[in-house]
């Protein structure tokens, strides 16, 4: 365990990251390693009892985990002898959401980020095949949870907020807005008896994880948040890319977030096919992924 007395927390907080979940900042004994403290929030008094013991989760883990390409907890931080959070490697790099904004970086490059998302969620679906953590989901996916580094190399980050043994995952960014999209219903997604501030009101699977992984792609091609994805709107918007040449394979795959009928589909194996769309519709990429707004201007 690492023990920082309070000042050196303190003296840490001037350079740190500040979110409403947490303090992240360079470990003042090791600038090589990042930690993240837990903020205690009053409105949701068990977030941070709920993070914590997904941390030892992780901890627990760790050789298990090592295989996934996430920052994994390595040990768990004290401040004056209160576990308060963890430190994980620091990742020099860029997060996912501002690469996929920069006009410079190419279609084909920001398409082989997300195929590199697809390969993080299939190793998980081999441990959970292979070992005993059958319940281990990323929940949180979005484009602010993973960094990209020198070499190109995409991680995850922040698995605080995995599904791991018997935890109670944090709610996530997409994972939130399944709850008003979705008919209570639904036999693909199952949702929690008791809602709280804290948790996820869905339970955590593979269905979920491949939501949020889907809605990502959809956002990116879109070239914004799609705010209230209703089934109506998507299958709107799948339509009109099929007009653009969209390889059908590709667009269910999309669509099977929708279909209680079938699980949903990992596409980064059929990623490619977007780049068919803007050779179909005889129009260049503008280096923003903003592709329905290009093609409503013609």
């Amino acid at each position: 365990m690492i023990n920082l007395t309070k000042e050196e927390y303190q003296n840490s907080l001037k350079n740190s990251i500040n979110s409403n979940e947490a303090h992240i900042f360079l470990n003042p004994k090791n600038k090589r390693k990042l930690i993240k403290i837990i903020k205690k929030i009053s409105r949701e008094p068990d977030y941070f009892s709920i993070k914590m013991y997904t941390i030892s989760l992780l901890l627990k883990h760790r050789d298990i985990l090592s295989r996934l390409k996430v920052a994994i907890p390595e040990e768990i931080v004290a401040i004056d002898d209160i576990e308060m959070g963890y430190q994980t490697r620091k990742i020099n790099g860029r997060l996912l959401e501002d690469v996929l904004e920069d006009p410079n970086i190419s279609l084909d490059t920001k398409i082989g980020y997300f195929k590199q998302i697809g390969g993080i969620l299939r190793t998980m679906g081999e441990i959970r095949n292979k070992t005993p953590l059958k319940n281990l989901f990323y929940v949180d996916i979005h484009e602010g949870n993973f960094i990209i580094d020198k070499n190109d190399i995409l991680y995850g980050i922040d698995p605080d907020s995995f599904s791991i043994e018997d935890n109670t995952p944090t709610s996530g960014y997409y994972a939130g807005e399944l709850y008003d999209l979705v008919p209570q219903g639904s036999r693909k997604y199952q949702f929690c008896d008791i809602v709280t501030e804290s948790a996820t009101d869905v339970i955590p699977d593979e269905n979920l994880d491949l939501y949020c992984y889907i809605r990502m792609i959809i956002n990116f091609m879109y070239g914004d948040y799609i705010d209230n994805l209703t089934p109506d709107l998507l299958f709107d918007y799948l339509d009109f890319l099929e007009f653009y040449g969209a390889n059908l394979d590709f667009l269910y795959s999309l669509e099977s977030i929708y279909d209680d009928s079938k699980p949903n589909i990992n596409p980064d194996y059929l990623l490619d096919y977007i780049k068919d769309i803007y050779e179909y519709a005889n129009i260049n990429y503008d280096k923003s992924g903003h592709l329905s707004r290009i093609l409503k201007q013609r």
